[in-house]
Formats: C-alpha cells, sequence, structure tokens
C-alpha cells in the first residue's frame, strides 16, 4: 500500500521530531496498535510549532492510523494533515483543517478511501487538492486588508474592532458564508503592500502573510518573483496597469490671450492674399481702358474693400462688377472661416497634453513623478533600473526626492495639484476617486499590465479551496456585479459651457485693433507719399519745379482774325 501512498521516502528526522527543520515534501507518521495518540498529538503539537514559526515547510503531512480508537486533538497551531484509518478491508482518508489557538473543532470530511483489491483506481489526496472539506466549522480565518478603494476600505469602531467594506470586502464574506468560516479582518500597521527588504523580509500586506500573522489577503495584489517566493495567490480578481496621472485644472488651458489670433489659421492667409492679389490683377483685363484702371490702383481698391472702407475706383462695366462681386463672395467665405475657428476656440475646450510618455515627463517636460510606497511598481521600476533608460531616471529622481513616494492615492492626487508633478500608479484604484472630476487626465502609455489577485500565506491548507470558489463567482459574473457596484459609473464632467473670458483672454482682439491701426496709417502716408508725384518724377524735374515763379510767365498778344499768337 505505501506505493500508493508516498511519492517519497519518510525523512529521517521524523523518528526523532525534535529536529523537525527545513523543507519536507512529505511526512508520513505511523502509528502502532497500542498508541493511545499522546504521543502523535505531541509530534503535531512540534510540527505546527514550526510550520508556524516558518521553521519547517512541509505539503503533505499523513497521519497512519491503524486503531480506531486513537484520539486526535486539534493543535494550537493552524496545521493542515491527512488521517489514513483502518476501516473495514481497506483505508479511508480524511483531510482535516486546524485554525490554531481559536479552533475547538477541527474541519475534517472523508476525501477517499483505499482498498486492496482496487489499488489502482484508489484517488490518494495531497496537500492542495480540491478535494478538502468545505465546512470550516464556524472556525475563525485571518484576513489582512489595506485602505484601497473600491476593493476594500478598513476603518476602527470605538472599541479597536477592525471592520471593512468594498469590493474585496463583500467577495471574502461570500466566500465565508459559502465555507462557514468567521472573518477575523486585521489591518496592515504599515499600510503598505509589501516590498522586499535587504534581508528577504517583506513589508505590509505580505510582510504578514510571510509571517503567518494572516492566512489571506484582501489586496489586490500584483504578481512578481520576490513575491511569489513567500506567498501563494488567488486566481485573477483584476487586470490593471499603470499610467501617469496629472492634474488640470477644468478651463484652464481651453481659452487664452491667442484666442483671437489662432483663428488666423495658413489657410485663411493664404485665402486673403490670393483672392487680394488674383482679383486686382484679373480686373485690369476685364475692366474698360481708363486712366483708372491699373493693377495699382485695384490692389488699393481691394484692400479697402476688405477694411469695409470701399475706394473711389470702380469698374463700370459689367464684367468689372461680376469679378466685384466674386471678391465680395471670396471675402464672405474667408470671415466665415475666421469666425467657425473663433467660435470653436470658444466653445470647444483645447488643450495639449505636456508630454506622452514617462521619459517625456522627466525630462522635456520637466516633471517630478510620485508613486506609491511599498508597491510592486516600485520593485519593477528599481529591477528595471539597468535596462530602461526612462525606469533608470524615475528610480534616480525617487531616490533624490523622497517626498515623491507617497502613501497612498489621495495623498498622490493632493501632490500634484502643487505643480509639475505627475502620478505614476494604477488606473482601476485612482478612477474610483477621479470618477466625477474633469480636472485629472491619463498620459503616456500603459505601464506593467498583469492581472491582480488576493494574497494567500505559503502553503495554507485551504487556499485550493478558496481559489475554486473565487473562479465560481468570477466566471458565473457575481465578482463583475460587485466590482461594478463599488466602482460605480463614471459621471459627466460638471463644468459650465459658458467661458469667463474678462480682458487677459481678450487682449488680442486689442492686438489686434491696434496692429490695424498701424498698418492703416502705413498705408495712407504710402498711398499720399505715392498720389504727390514725388516717387516717379525725375530729380531734374524735381529740382526744376522748386525754382519756379509766377513773376516769370510771360503773356504773349493773340491774333483772334489769324488765330495766331503775335510773336
Amino acid at each position: 500500500m505505501g506505493r500508493f501512498m508516498y511519492k517519497s521516502n519518510m525523512p529521517a528526522s521524523c523518528i526523532t521530531f525534535n529536529n523537525l527543520f527545513g523543507y519536507y515534501h512529505d511526512v508520513v507518521i505511523v502509528a502502532n496498535q497500542m498508541d493511545d495518540g499522546e504521543e502523535i498529538n505531541q509530534i503535531l503539537m512540534t510540527i505546527g510549532e514550526r510550520i508556524t514559526s516558518s521553521q519547517l515547510t512541509i505539503n503533505n503531512l499523513l497521519l497512519f492510523l491503524p486503531s480506531p480508537n486513537t484520539v486526535l486533538r486539534p493543535p494550537e497551531y493552524r496545521l493542515n494533515y491527512c488521517v489514513l484509518r483502518v476501516k473495514g478491508d481497506g483505508v479511508e482518508f480524511k483531510e482535516v483543517f486546524t485554525f490554531g489557538p481559536t479552533s475547538t473543532i477541527p474541519a475534517e470530511e472523508v476525501v477517499g478511501w483505499w482498498s486492496p483489491d482496487n489499488a489502482k483506481k484508489t484517488f490518494i489526496p495531497y496537500r492542495g487538492d480540491v478535494a478538502a472539506p468545505h465546512d470550516f466549522q464556524g472556525n475563525v480565518v485571518r484576513i489582512v486588508a489595506i485602505e484601497n478603494m473600491p476593493y476594500i476600505t478598513v476603518k476602527r469602531t470605538l472599541d479597536g474592532k477592525v471592520e471593512t467594506d468594498g469590493y474585496l470586502s463583500e467577495l471574502c464574506k461570500l466566500i465565508g458564508e459559502e465555507l462557514n468560516f468567521t472573518i477575523e479582518w486585521i489591518e496592515t500597521p504599515d499600510g503598505e503592500f509589501g516590498v522586499p527588504g535587504d534581508d528577504g523580509s517583506f513589508t505590509g500586506t505580505v510582510g504578514m502573510l510571510q509571517r503567518k500573522e494572516a492566512d489571506i489577503s484582501a489586496v489586490a495584489l500584483n504578481i512578481d518573483i520576490d513575491r511569489a517566493e513567500v506567498v501563494d495567490f488567488s486566481p485573477p480578481i483584476e487586470y490593471a496597469f499603470s499610467k501617469l496621472l496629472i492634474y488640470r485644472e477644468q478651463g484652464k488651458e481651453d481659452i487664452d490671450w491667442k484666442t483671437y489670433v489662432t483663428g488666423f489659421h495658413w489657410g485663411v492667409w493664404l485665402s486673403v492674399l490670393g483672392t487680394w492679389f488674383l482679383m486686382s490683377v484679373g480686373l485690369v483685363f476685364v475692366a474698360k481702358r481708363e486712366v483708372e484702371v491699373t493693377v495699382y490702383n485695384y490692389l488699393f481698391t481691394f484692400i479697402g474693400t476688405l477694411a469695409q472702407q470701399g475706394s473711389s475706383y470702380e469698374p463700370q462695366c459689367t464684367r468689372g462688377r461680376i469679378v466685384f462681386l466674386s471678391f465680395w463672395l471670396a471675402s464672405v467665405l474667408i470671415y466665415a472661416s475666421y469666425t467657425a475657428s473663433l467660435t470653436s476656440q470658444l466653445a470647444v475646450i483645447n488643450t495639449v497634453d505636456p508630454f506622452t510618455n514617462l521619459k517625456e515627463a522627466l525630462t522635456t517636460a520637466g516633471y517630478s513623478v510620485a508613486i506609491q510606497k511599498g508597491t510592486s511598481y516600485l520593485t519593477n521600476v528599481k529591477s528595471m533600473a539597468n535596462s530602461d533608460e526612462s525606469m533608470r531616471l524615475f528610480y534616480h529622481q525617487l531616490l533624490t526626492k523622497p517626498h515623491l513616494k507617497v502613501s497612498n492615492n489621495r495623498e498622490g492626487m493632493k501632490l500634484i495639484q502643487q505643480g509639475k508633478y505627475a502620478f505614476f500608479q494604477d488606473t482601476v484604484s485612482v478612477n474610483y476617486d477621479i470618477k466625477s472630476s474633469c480636472s485629472y487626465s491619463w498620459l503616456g502609455p500603459g505601464y506593467f499590465p498583469e492581472f491582480a489577485s488576493m494574497g494567500y500565506a505559503k502553503n495554507l491548507s485551504y487556499a485550493n479551496v478558496i481559489s475554486q470558489i473565487l473562479a465560481r463567482a468570477t466566471d458565473s459574473g457575481i465578482a463583475r456585479k460587485l466590482m461594478k457596484k463599488w466602482m460605480g459609473e463614471k459621471a459627466p464632467c460638471e463644468s459650465s459651457p459658458f467661458q469667463n473670458l474678462g480682458f487677459s483672454k481678450t487682449v488680442s482682439a486689442f492686438s489686434l485693433l491696434v496692429l490695424g491701426l498701424v498698418l492703416g496709417t502705413v498705408l495712407l502716408l504710402v498711398e499720399m507719399w505715392v498720389h504727390s508725384g514725388r516717387l516717379f518724377q525725375p530729380s531734374r524735374k524735381r529740382h526744376s519745379r522748386r525754382g519756379f515763379k509766377v513773376d516769370k510767365i510771360k503773356i504773349q498778344p493773340y491774333d483772334f482774325t489769324s488765330r495766331h499768337r503775335i510773336s
């Protein structure tokens, strides 16, 4: 029968159980017919003490009791073992869970049976199999929690008792009802998720699981190599990734002093110049040949028309007036284009992202990036600092600026309101707090995408039983409904459609008026100078006119008969 029950030989130290230290895949304790159970109880107490103090790790603890009269007492330490007891012509397998000093009645269930006549078809359960007790007899399961909405919220009553609420709190309570156990909520003393120290010990919730101070963590933990060495994980409860959160006050960047200038985009300028020149040249070709019909004159004519001042030069023929009509239509389109652009500037919020990724935020944008201490994100940034430039810059900034390591989401969100700060955090937990605010923006790609899970103490006897119920809750949609209940729907932005412009945001309009007055004055002076005739007269003629006098005019007599002047 032994070759069907054991995957390895019994360690020699089981003979002297006080020397039990280290790691054993399987431990088998065989009692004899005369055993009354006291020695086995003492062995169980010693094994439980070693496991609780992290001096011993056992995957499968098997007790073979040939006598049905052997009585086992629940040990004072949390322990699970499988009892093989002779029953009839076979062996009965019973899985037993104990829950420490508060355990009065162990949770046990018959999970298999072996018979020599049908040995090859016998199912031999090992620790971790789903075949385990599903009634914990009301025993206490210790669950550690940390404030992290919408997953869980923690508060203490007047008598010091820890109470929780939230998505994972309700999920754990459903599991407790399913397995019939009592939850003892424990608060993490340092408020951290858990990062490793130099000696291999963890902080936060992971550290409490590592030290066997708690059985389960009702916290969404990201899985990494360091954590997997000291704790086990449940099936995924959420998919998350981190991004950069910045604060932008609503309406701050949508309208500024350049509002009335930005409407003059390059298309408007090209349309004005093209229409002005083409119409001026075209009118010369279609109008009647008169002294006033020149390109120069009509350039000023159309400038006056655009300025809504008109001009003294107007075509008298129908063809010329058709050109003027076309110019009027083109002007209307240009005005409409500018008006539409200006209206969109006043009605639509236009923002420009200060950066697109972590490297730009730390370099060209000049941002300081905060992160929540005690998270796996901090560990990931440290581990990638040697291979990724952006992570190297980020980790160096965290070392030189300790205030960037914040304690929770609210502290990080408060920090980014003080200036050029960004918050490197997972989107799920932060979105719970900012769902009704439009002053926050997520920038950059998603970093460290992965599934988050609940944590178990290493080799927790009933971990797979809880995982089975968690998987069923996820597949059935119960977990999703609970998450939606606590996450809620994203509220629309509460912003007014009317913008308070003021003088600072309309100064560009006054600047355009001043510029128009200046340009108009310049054009007036140029036109006066051109029409004075001084520009095109030869220098000798201009000089001769300076010496011209009225008294030098000679009047000659005129012969009206012959119509000739008398010389």
